[in-house]
């Protein structure tokens, strides 16, 4: 762990993955962070990716819940409820995924909490904010964010159907920039000892994931795209092997000249278009060039052509390349953790690199309830205390949590 945010103390109660992510970042940045978990545990630990639990595997659960603590908690109960609430007394920061509605029932709302815990920073996510009519559903990142914002009608070619967002989409986005948020928060509750209620809506922050298309849209620029008639040199092209290459040029004047000579294109053709202008104005004329010339060789013949140059370029890989990229791993982006599967699996950090603060490296998260008596004993109860909340099921310890719960085959024949 970083030793960027010793003494942060944070409490989340979240699931899914957008608030989670929030909770990551400031573990791995060297917050002491608590996820509480109800017994049967966060639902994500056995969805998507994350079913591989199964095997003992959980490398989705860790993309948005490693670097914390976790309590299995039924705050159903009063008592859970009691205990919820003991552990926001020293805590700087609450992090939940509530609706207001919910929030407000249960007490765990920011004008409530405010009354007993005034330097408490509560921050949340949503779907569309905290006003207007939209703003008492719930949200997920695939209608709220991506389908809302413009990214599943205009980000694929025009003509194209509409995309499909992957799991977790604007859900990542989205927690970071809760991070971002709370630790503005922090800054100003460690000047002044106030709290601050926060929210991050997934619609928002699609929007500002997407600020430059929605304002350049009212200023001619045409989404979804034709790729026909965008810069030249500003564009994905297929090589001769199937696999793509993509080029940034967006200085014409500057690269076009540079990237001519690397590919062995006529000289004649830098005084044929001389100016940006010129690029917009003949891309039908100059696309077609660059097409049929990408695929006379393979990407790799294109890439030792202009390595050495200025100009900007790069492979088009697919996500599962991104593990063996030698590129991420030297760079430090990736913690490497091994799986009881035998896999190895490269779990992205948080996106910073910090010279002075140590080294951000992290292990799996641990099961359901692993720090449940710990995080009790630390609010003074005792080790009799817990082995009666233990028995009555209003906890669970990580022994006693079987991952099978989430084998869909064995919960149907339950079921029958």
């Amino acid at each position: 762990m970083l030793d960027l945010l010793i003494g942060m103390k944070v409490i989340e109660i979240a699931g899914f993955m957008a608030a989670p992510t929030a909770g990551r970042i400031l573990g791995e940045w060297g917050a002491d962070v608590i996820k509480v978990e109800p017994p049967q545990g966060d639902s994500t630990r056995g969805v998507g990716i994350s079913r591989h639990i199964l095997n003992g595997d959980q490398a989705g659960f860790d993309c948005f819940n490693a670097c914390k603590k976790y309590v299995a908690l039924d705050t159903r109960k009063p008592e859970g409820m009691e205990i919820l609430k003991k552990m926001l007394k020293d805590a700087d920061v609450f992090i939940s995924h509530l609706k207001i509605k919910d929030a407000i029932k249960l007490g765990l709302d920011y004008e409530t909490l405010k009354e007993k815990y005034p330097k408490l920073i509560c921050a949340s996510t949503s779907g569309y904010g905290l006003g207007g009519a939209w703003s008492t559903r719930g949200g997920f990142d695939g209608v709220s964010y991506a389908a809302r914002c413009g990214y599943v009608k205009d980000c694929p070619v025009e003509g194209d159907t509409p995309m499909v967002p992957y799991f977790g989409f604007g859900d990542i986005p989205t927690g970071t920039y809760l991070a971002m948020a709370i630790l503005a928060a922090y800054i100003r509750q460690q000047r002044t000892g106030q709290g601050e209620k926060i929210n991050v809506a997934l619609m928002h922050a699609g929007m500002w994931s997407a600020n430059v298309p929605i304002v350049s849209s009212l200023y001619g620029d045409q989404y979804p795209t034709d790729p026909n008639t965008v810069h030249p040199l500003a564009k994905p092209y297929l090589c001769k092997d199937g696999k793509w290459i993509g080029l940034m040029g967006l200085d014409w004047q500057k690269t076009w000249p540079v990237f001519v000579k690397a590919v062995g294109l006529p000289e004649e053709y830098i005084t044929n278009w001389v100016a940006y202008e010129d690029a917009l104005a003949h891309a039908q004329e100059i696309t077609p060039i660059l097409k049929d010339m990408f695929l006379k060789e393979d990407r790799q013949y294109w890439v030792d052509k202009l390595i050495d140059t200025p100009m900007p370029f790069d492979i088009c890989q697919d996500f599962k390349d991104l593990q063996g990229d030698q590129q991420a791993w030297d760079a430090g982006f990736f913690q490497g953790i091994d799986y009881p599967s035998g896999m190895h699996v490269g779990i992205v950090k948080a996106p910073a690199v910090f010279k002075e603060a140590g080294t951000a490296e992290f292990n799996s998260a641990g099961p359901v309830g692993e720090s449940t008596r710990d995080v009790l004993k630390g609010l003074g109860y005792s080790d009799a205390d817990v082995d009666r909340m233990r028995e009555e099921r209003l906890i669970l310890e990580g022994d006693q949590w079987d991952p099978q719960i989430y084998n869909m085959e064995r919960f149907m024949k339950r079921q029958k």
